[in-house]
């Protein structure tokens, strides 16, 4: 599970799969869509990975 999110203040979109304590500046994230499985998949990968996202009805 995890979450599709904007990241402030920059004009990234990022995928929220692990929360690892360290603070969240403020105004946080914006979440914009989840994840229903296969998000663990990204624990594996250190730095920067290209995904693709598609909308589901």
């Amino acid at each position: 599970m995890g979450n599709i999110v904007y990241w402030s203040p920059g004009p990234d979109i990022a995928i929220f799969y692990d929360h690892d304590g360290q603070s969240i500046p403020a105004p946080g994230i914006v979440i914009h869509g989840e994840i229903d499985s296969g998000a663990d998949a990204f624990k594996k990968y250190d730095g920067t990975v290209d995904v693709t996202l598609e909308a589901v009805d």
